[in-house]
């Protein structure tokens, strides 16, 4: 699964040349044909959320699809879904995996990576990693072997140990904490801008997000919806206006914070 930032109805796209080239099937197409295929980004006009595999992972597929945007996590994609039958696949039960944890470090944030990699080679050069492979790469060599015996296996197995305690040490280091402490008003204001920007979009893509709007609407009613499609200047007057109040109540978040704990405080009788 892939978001390919093209379209595969474009035979010269580089996503379809890939797929040519390693025999792969775009699974939405074999079980949906290309008639009526969604917008997968609510910005665009074509399906670029693909799922691709391979013959055997085409016969074995029970289902494909995509859901409402926003009907799992707020994104501007929609969700992709394939069902296929793994015991077919794989010739036995599969094994239960731990479900994989949320990635802290993202290619796009140049600085984030930038330090990232910093870290790794300080740490690197802390425990001389990459003298201890120099060293062992320059006796095999020396040696004349190409095959190794159980206990440099063991070295080599505690280089990748460094190697993955370096990465993670790194990561850690990365993790994000909560840039102010949480309240109420806050996430009401947060739904608000996410509110007008869904109009926003909307103006912008003709794609109608009126369900995604009334999901806001029905958790933060106190949004003053629009009884009309408002004209875009109207709608990018709201956005400022949201984003201000937000960034207001951000600066103003530890207050807040304080006063909600206080009102459970008096509520609950602690006292």
């Amino acid at each position: 699964m892939l978001d390919a930032n093209d379209s595969m109805s474009e035979g010269k796209s580089a996503i379809a040349r890939l797929a040519q080239k390693d025999h792969l099937i775009d699974l939405h197409v074999y079980k949906h044909g290309t008639q009526d295929e969604p917008a997968t980004y609510n910005r665009g006009t074509k399906r670029i959320d693909l799922a691709l595999g391979t013959p055997t992972i085409a016969a074995e597929k029970t289902a494909i699809g995509y859901e409402e945007f926003n009907a799992g996590p707020f994104s501007d994609h929609r969700s992709l879904f394939v069902d296929v039958k793994v015991q077919n696949i794989l010739l036995g039960d599969a094994v239960n995996m731990v479900p994989a944890k949320h990635r802290v470090l993202r290619s796009k944030h140049a600085k984030l990576v930038k330090e990232y990699r910093g870290r790794v080679l300080k740490y690197f050069d802390e425990h001389q990693v990459i003298q201890g492979y120099t060293k062992f790469r320059s006796e095999m060599k020396a040696a004349g072997r190409k095959s190794i015996t159980e206990a440099e296996q063991h070295i080599l197995n505690g280089m990748d140990n460094d190697v993955t305690r370096a990465m993670l040490s790194a990561e850690k280091a990365d993790e994000r904490k909560f840039k102010h402490p949480w309240s109420p008003v806050i996430i009401t204001a947060k739904r608000t801008v996410s509110y007008w920007k869904l109009w926003l979009s909307e103006e912008a893509t003709k794609i109608d997000l009126h369900d995604h709007r009334n999901k806001i609407l029905r958790a933060v009613p106190s949004i003053n919806a629009p009884p009309t499609i408002p004209e875009k200047a109207i709608i990018q007057q709201h956005l400022r206006k949201a984003q201000s109040r937000l960034k207001s109540m951000v600066q103003e978040a530890a207050n807040l914070r304080a006063r909600l704990l206080e009102e459970l405080v008096e509520h609950y009788n602690l006292t």
